[in-house]
């Protein structure tokens, strides 16, 4: 007999932000980010639109 336990994703950022795994997990992730220089913040003409990011929350 075996037993198979599984951990729950979260489904959605507010979902997320309630288990401190993940929380650690996007500080991480965001520190990472910025140690790596992938974006500099600038000032967003009048005529342009931000893309948007998208947390995805996998095991």
């Amino acid at each position: 007999m075996s037993a198979r336990i599984t951990q729950k994703e979260s489904r959605s950022y507010v979902e997320a932000v309630q288990h401190s795994k993940w929380r650690e997990a996007m500080r991480y992730e965001i520190q990472a980010l910025e140690n790596n220089s992938t974006w500099k913040l600038a000032p967003l003409p009048v005529s342009k639109t931000p893309i948007s990011c998208k947390w995805v929350f996998k095991t």
